[in-house]
């Protein structure tokens, strides 16, 4: 990544940009700095980079080899500039009170209206010209932007779902039916009926949520409370299921396994089968535990932003993922549902379920162990068992104990050497190697 710094009339320019790319669009904030964007056809950040905050009406292009502005002049919105998508080799700009197309090398109007609009959301080519979203609507225009059909719709018809003017709306799409998600509630639909059939209320600052696209599974701990969610396989709102986790607002992931859930926190784990039927749950006291403390855990567990998420690799997660508050699941699904993620599917997907688990390194303090680590097929949880302080290599898939290794510290530090199978260990100028299976 290549950071750009550009001064224009005392006004400084910060702009990343992929190596990959030849144009980077800038976007001016008079009042203060200035936030950029890199792009291309077919990527960009979006939403996540400046939390859907309006910061400024101008937007300028620099050639990425050369520096020198590509435009003869600015594009300036009416609004302050919120979000940008591509479709069919265009640039979207949304701003606070419509949208708009260009044409993104030259800086000209791709429309001759502009769709005023508020909260547009996006916009879909399609073969009698495109299909801009907004709230839970959505309206036909034809390739210079004027309306062709009359009266909006509805993203999903016939269904009595409505949303605020503020409400960010995500769907999970199943052959017997339609979930609407916001950051306050789940809704489920059946195929040809009006009304919902189950409405789940969330706390934003409590409830989290994951999707999983291997099953087509959204997953949502409310406290104790699991919910597993898939119309196609009889799962919804009456077959929740009660955990008697030890500390269910620490809980930070969920891995898909062959036969069912790996979920845990750095403390603890529950193994459950793809209904939620718990299998093993264990917990482990860690030693020093009462003097222990999580740095800003709600931030990282509950509170992550679109741009925080794709940063630690969790914009599109098929075996596994973080558990996220509801607000900025929302966010990254949406933001995975418009294409805006890196080309490769693959790019974030945890298939060997080691990523994940480092986000148990990340809720400790700089001055603390990590306690938690993990292989494809092993959770690794420090703890103070049967009177000595060890290393406890658990199976995810059954919870049995492979092994224990004693390192008889509170503040251990330790390496997992995967493609080894070591574990190396010091204590002060003594470095011990363990094997592990």
């Amino acid at each position: 990544m290549v950071k750009l710094y550009y001064q224009k009339n005392t006004t400084l320019v910060n702009c990343f940009l992929q190596k990959i790319i030849s144009l980077l669009i800038a976007v001016e904030n008079k009042s203060s700095s200035l936030v950029g964007g890199a792009i291309k056809a077919g990527f960009t950040m979006g939403l996540s980079l400046i939390g859907k905050k309006v910061i400024g009406k101008e937007l300028i292009a620099f050639d990425v080899n050369s520096g020198k502005e590509t435009w003869k002049k600015p594009i300036k919105l009416d609004e302050g500039f919120v979000d940008y998508q591509f479709e069919d080799g265009k640039l979207f700009l949304i701003h606070e009170d419509g949208a708009k197309l260009f044409d993104y090398h030259t800086g000209e109007d791709a429309w001759k209206k502009e769709f005023k609009r508020k909260k547009v959301k996006g916009v879909e080519k399609t073969s009698e010209g495109y299909i801009v979203y907004y709230k839970n609507k959505k309206h036909l225009v034809d390739n210079t932007g004027k309306k062709v059909w009359k009266k909006p719709q509805k993203v999903i018809k016939n269904v009595d779902f409505e949303v605020d003017d503020e409400e960010e709306f995500t769907t999970f799409s199943y052959d017997k039916g339609t979930i609407f998600v916001t950051p306050y509630r789940i809704e489920y639909f059946q195929n040809g009926e009006e009304k919902r059939v189950y409405k789940i209320k969330l706390d934003e600052k409590n409830d989290k949520l994951t999707y999983h696209e291997k099953n087509n599974s959204l997953i949502l701990l409310s406290g104790k409370k699991l919910y597993i969610l898939n119309p196609d396989k009889e799962l919804g709102k009456d077959q929740v299921k009660k955990i008697d986790f030890n500390d269910a607002s620490k809980i930070t992931s969920v891995e898909i396994r062959d036969n069912g859930y790996f979920i845990n926190s750095n403390w603890e784990y529950v193994i459950t089968d793809f209904k939620g039927n718990v299998i093993k749950n264990e917990y482990f006291k860690q030693p020093g535990e009462g003097f222990r403390h999580l740095k800003n855990f709600g931030s990282y567990a509950l509170g992550f932003t679109g741009f925080g998420m794709q940063g630690l690799g969790y914009a599109n997660a098929t075996y596994g993922s973080a558990l996220v508050g509801s607000g900025a699941f929302v966010g990254k699904q949406n933001t995975i549902n418009r294409g805006i993620k890196h080309a490769n599917k693959g790019v974030s997907q945890f298939n060997d379920g080691t990523t994940i688990s480092e986000i148990g390194e990340l809720l400790w303090d700089g001055d603390r162990h990590n306690a938690f680590k993990a292989t494809k097929n092993n959770a690794f949880f420090y703890a103070n068992k049967g009177g000595k302080k060890v290393l406890v290599q658990v199976n995810k898939d059954s919870g049995d104990t492979v092994e224990t290794y004693e390192f008889g510290v509170d503040k251990p530090k330790y390496k997992i050497d995967k493609p080894a199978k070591k574990i190396y260990f010091s204590k002060g100028k003594d470095l011990k190697i363990f094997s592990y299976n």
